[in-house]
């Protein structure tokens, strides 16, 4: 049982501490943090970051451990899995974060970036998980950590879900003690344990993560490497970042709800579209007076969406899956984006960790404000079915309503 700090005993250790030194071993506590000031404590004023502990920490320790006893098994070999990786179609946005190759000698520690450890997370599954049967105890781990990452990962979620969240990574860490006793529970593994309460104090963590701020830093690296002047660097970067942010900032666009930039469009009659799309359009508050334009991709707020991608529009509740729609085609009008999606069912594969998709012959047309969760999604074939990942658990607020 965990017995976690409060404002009111972390004060009581840290004064027992003055006096005894020897016993900060047995509180936690070294020192008073001199930090803390005002209302501001280190108790309640610290969220993790769930970047550096997951996808740089536990996941890339606890993959490498469990490809070593897949790898053991006989289920494949590490040239098997070097050739998944490099091989694999991804998708658009995964293609960004393609994994890089392992090294043969990877120690206890997958080397890769966050972005690409996560791609690796959601993909491997697909990649080797034919080839594991279903029963296998190390492969049943791994799906439960894709899973604890998901539900953490969430940017939003119910109450329900948080208690739900604490059971699975206690019983992640007792399987983990259980399947490798010789390994010593890193301290990254053991703030998992404390993610429930943050995210009831603070709410989801994905808002407090560093990806953001990793991402803004890609800027200032990537601009050395263009301007290639190491004389006074720091005053050339300062110098691009202003003169980006003015320009930014005089620009019409700057301060609207959506950033949306898209592909060269063309206009589209409405009369040469079937009834069904146009019923479905006028519905979405398309006018028929008004000039439509139609376009291969479009980017909102840094998402890139294309033809053939998915989206979650909404939840089966008699099943207890997502809903997809698969976006058929882009339309534009007055700078508002219109997605035609053909409605996809779904049924989870729990060995794949994915959800294996069915196109149905019903359509609709969705904005980005109505979609369920707003990241676009690539499907992947294995076998003869078409499956697709999430990103993230996805919550339904009218499940709980």
């Amino acid at each position: 049982m965990i017995e976690n700090h409060t404002v009111e005993n972390y004060e009581q250790h840290a004064r027992i501490i003055e006096s005894e030194p020897n016993r900060s071993s047995v509180f936690g506590v070294k020192y008073k943090s001199p930090f803390i000031n005002g209302s501001f404590h280190v108790v309640e004023g610290l969220p993790p970051d769930i970047m550096h502990d997951l996808l740089e920490g536990v996941v890339p320790f606890e993959l490498a451990l469990i490809l070593k006893v897949l790898i053991a098994k006989g289920y494949l070999s590490l040239e098997d899995l070097k050739h998944c990786i490099s091989s694999w179609s991804y998708g658009s946005l995964d293609k960004g974060n393609k994994p890089v190759e392992i090294a043969a000698s990877y120690g206890e520690s997958i080397k890769q970036n966050a972005g690409r450890t996560w791609c690796l997370l959601r993909l491997l599954p697909l990649m080797v998980g034919p080839k594991i049967p279903a029963d296998d105890e190390h492969w049943n781990f791994f799906l439960s950590l894709k899973d604890i990452v998901e539900f953490v990962f969430a940017p939003r979620f119910a109450l329900g879900h948080v208690l739900l969240l604490r059971t699975k990574i206690q019983d992640h860490i007792a399987t983990f003690n259980l399947l490798f006793p010789d390994r010593a529970l890193k301290p990254k593994q053991h703030f998992m344990l404390h993610y429930p309460r943050y995210l009831e104090l603070y709410g989801p963590l994905r808002w407090y993560w560093c990806m953001r701020f990793e991402a803004k830093h890609y800027y200032f690296t990537r601009l050395t490497r263009v301007v290639n002047n190491y004389k006074n660097i720091c005053y050339t970067l300062a110098q691009r970042h202003q003169m980006q942010l003015a320009y930014r900032l005089a620009t019409d666009y700057a301060f609207l709800e959506h950033t949306v930039s898209i592909s060269s469009t063309v206009d589209v009659d409405m009369k040469y579209l079937s009834d069904c799309v146009v019923e479905a359009l006028v519905q979405s508050n398309i006018s028929r007076l008004e000039t439509l334009h139609q376009c291969k991709f479009v980017s909102v707020n840094g998402l890139t969406y294309r033809c053939r991608m998915y989206v979650v529009i909404d939840f089966d509740s008699n099943i207890d899956t997502p809903v997809f729609g698969r976006i058929d085609n882009i339309f534009i009008q007055h700078m508002k984006v219109h997605f035609l999606l053909r409605i996809c069912k779904s049924s989870y594969d729990s060995h794949l960790s994915a959800y294996r998709l069915f196109v149905t012959d019903d359509i609709a047309v969705r904005t980005i404000e109505q979609l369920l969760d707003c990241y676009p999604l690539s499907a992947y074939v294995v076998g003869l079915s078409r499956f697709v990942v999430l990103k993230n658990f996805v919550y339904c607020h009218s499940l709980f309503t």
